[in-house]
């Protein structure tokens, strides 16, 4: 590639597949970022330290982590979430205000640094959308990052028709812990199974996500939880044992986040 690569890798399957395929076809990225929303749980951080490792080793090039910024501080989405008495924005229906806010524009932050560092105009940006999210792909293909910058951006999961399944399978190949689903741990994406699961597994997380719902209700002028209008995890929680009742999942807008 005559650009310079750029690799969003957000911490999950999808994005560490797409490193095992560039290896395999012998593609070495110059730049791997990380968006680090302040949010994740345990085991993504785990999982990016030790693919970091890999990196190192396959290409002598770790993966940077980013951060969204406030008052020239690094804040999390729950900490903006804290401290606004607010939820997050697909919790109002907003589809992309997290992802852009956290994840986005902290890697074109970055990367219009290194750009011009390096004297480079314009910089190709993998990001992972497997083959079933071919659609995802269609009405993005660039981005102004800068006047005079821009990031193109390529599908290899789509260009090599891989699915989440093969890129599971490709993974273990290689030999690499496949990852479980990456998202932050008081996402209104989630399904009321993993809310409980977070309960379970993850209680101080758990706990600190009730404390970001109960100081939204300051805001909030009808029923709206983590769960969306009329949906509180609370009220999850407080069903758990009405087997009947947790099998109706609620409908949510996938948060846009890449992982």
């Amino acid at each position: 590639m005559s650009l310079p690569l750029i690799i969003a890798y957000g911490g999950g399957l999808n994005s560490t597949a797409m490193l095992v395929g560039l290896r395999q076809r012998d593609i070495r990225p110059d730049l791997i970022l990380f968006a680090d929303t302040g949010a994740e749980r345990p085991e993504t951080y785990a999982h990016v330290h030790q693919i970091s490792a890999i990196t190192q080793l396959w290409w002598n090039l770790e993966i940077e982590v980013v951060r969204s910024t406030y008052k020239g501080q690094p804040e999390g989405l729950d900490d903006e979430c804290a401290r606004k008495s607010m939820l997050p924005s697909l919790a109002y229906g907003g589809r992309k205000g997290c992802s852009m806010k956290h994840k986005v524009h902290p890697q074109q932050k970055r990367l219009k640094q290194w750009m011009k560092q390096r004297g480079f105009s314009a910089a190709t940006k993998a990001i992972g959308y497997d083959a079933n999210e071919g659609h995802r792909a269609i009405n993005k293909q660039q981005s102004e990052i800068a006047k005079g910058m821009i990031e193109v951006f390529w599908y290899p999961l789509v260009e090599w028709q891989w699915s989440r399944a093969d890129c599971a399978r490709e993974v273990a190949a290689a030999g690499l812990p496949v990852p479980g689903k990456s998202a932050c741990y008081m996402c209104p994406a989630s399904k009321r199974s993993e809310v409980l699961a977070l309960r379970r597994d993850h209680p101080a997380l758990f706990a600190k996500a009730l404390e970001i719902e109960q100081l939204a209700h300051t805001t909030n002028r009808v029923k709206r939880g983590l769960g969306g209008e009329g949906n509180l995890w609370a009220d999850w929680v407080t069903h758990e044992d009405n087997s009947p009742w947790l099998d109706l999942e609620p409908v949510h807008v996938p948060c846009g986040c890449i992982d």
